[in-house]
């Protein structure tokens, strides 16, 4: 399938639709397995006698390892080609699935989660990588609008899914079938894959070297929009794991209770999302800034009332805070990846992609181990008090998500003045 930006003179729209939603697909399988194994962390405990450094290895470790992948994976697409490195990915991913669901005890489960965090950072960088050779302009906000959805959407369904599995298939082994139920939707993808996606392009000739490219932290939408998603994933995809320890282990709820507290995060991201992709070439980085303001203000009612509310059913009072934070990362997640990638030249996406989406996963996995390390050690002091542990954890993530914010204000402060003495000068002529 040929393929050219945005299509002009390309292939025709339906080809081109197909390919996006495998990319989606794609997407979304390798962010939900971040969030989805959380809410089965009690049951793979109860069932492989996990230790919690074993917990800490499973959670994070396929985390690392994806971020870890990232960016030798996508300079390895930008050279040797996205399809190709596109089906190598998956490949894996959809074999790993079996490896972790027939795990037999800690160590083959951690070894299946670096492996599956390995196939994920192969396969992550390809995804938005021909999002952004498939599309430009305005169609290109409509591409990541659909994407930033379903990335807000996959952090908070997965606890939702993971929580239906565990309620069906028992909490003894129902972990299992968290991995197993994947490989439908993974095989259908892999066989889609080889008719749908464009075609690879030649980019070495003679065994040449790819040809240099300036360095993409000198640009500086990239720098700062790269520095934003750093720090925003790692404030609010930490809050999950926390969010679901406290009301599992620390109230009471079953897996799919907690996981439906969680619920109108879920879908005021998601809608937002695609709101925030349809607008940012109007806007800006102002949506952003809006986006991590009304983040950061959800987030930390979040973790007050985590931490003081103790009348009636706490996921009532959840609703309302975690419904202004999905609104917030709805609109920071598909906005800010466009602002970040829109000056960078087709060749290098793929490496850009991979700094970019590294960025994300090692802030993800700092912060996890930052907020879960605050919360058990509230715990390990003061053992009964689960609302002050979940408080100083999901504090420690709205911290993180009102750094976003103030990298951004910054930026367009920043903005602001450079742009200032030019239109003095303007004025002055």
């Amino acid at each position: 399938m040929r393929q050219t930006a945005g299509g002009r003179g390309g292939p025709d729209e339906q080809p081109r639709r197909s390919a996006l939603v495998l990319c989606i697909v794609a997407g979304f399988m390798t962010l939900l397995d971040i969030s989805i194994v959380n809410v089965a962390v009690p049951s793979m405990t109860r069932g492989l006698g996990l230790t919690p450094a074993d917990v800490a290895w499973a959670v994070t470790g396929y985390t690392l390892a994806f971020g870890l992948t990232l960016i030798p994976a996508g300079r390895l697409g930008d050279v040797y080609g996205r399809k190709r490195m596109f089906l190598i990915g998956l490949s894996l991913f959809t074999a790993t699935a079996v490896l972790c669901g027939a795990a037999p005890n800690a160590a083959v489960l951690i070894v299946g989660r670096l492996l599956r965090g390995i196939a994920a950072g192969i396969l992550a960088p390809q995804v938005i990588a021909l999002l952004q050779q498939m599309y430009d302009g305005p169609r290109r906000g409509r591409a990541f609008g659909y994407y930033g959805a379903t990335v807000g959407m996959s952090t908070a369904i997965g606890p939702l899914l993971g929580g239906v599995i565990l309620r069906v298939f028992g909490a003894a082994d129902g972990w299992r079938f968290v991995f197993y139920l994947s490989l439908p939707v993974l095989i259908a993808a892999l066989v889609f894959a080889f008719p749908v996606l464009p075609a690879d392009r030649r980019r070495r000739r003679h065994g040449g070297r790819p040809p240099a490219r300036p360095s993409l932290l000198r640009v500086r939408s990239y720098l700062v929009g790269t520095m934003i998603a750093t720090t925003f994933f790692a404030g609010f995809t930490s809050i999950f794991l926390v969010l679901t320890i406290f009301l599992q282990q620390g109230l009471g709820y079953s897996a799919l209770q907690a996981a439906l507290a969680t619920l109108t995060f879920t879908v005021s991201a998601t809608c937002c999302a695609v709101v925030g992709g349809r607008v940012v070439h109007r806007v800006g980085r102002r949506i952003v800034l809006l986006g991590s303001a009304l983040a950061t203000v959800g987030l930390s009612a979040v973790a007050l009332v985590a931490a003081l509310w103790t009348r009636g059913d706490l996921a009532l009072v959840l609703a309302g805070p975690l419904l202004v934070a999905g609104c917030g990362c709805g609109l920071v997640i598909a906005a800010n990846q466009i602002l970040t990638l829109r000056e960078v030249t087709r060749g290098s996406v793929g490496l850009a992609v991979g700094l970019y989406d590294t960025g994300q996963r090692i802030g993800t996995a700092v912060a996890t181990a930052l907020t879960t390390a605050a919360f058990f050690g509230t715990l390990a002091s003061e053992p009964a008090d689960y609302r002050g542990a979940a408080g100083l954890g999901l504090g420690i993530a709205a911290a993180l998500v009102g750094l976003a914010f103030v990298i951004g204000l910054v930026d367009v402060l920043r903005s602001r003045r450079t742009a200032a003495p030019a239109h003095e000068t303007q004025v002055a002529a």
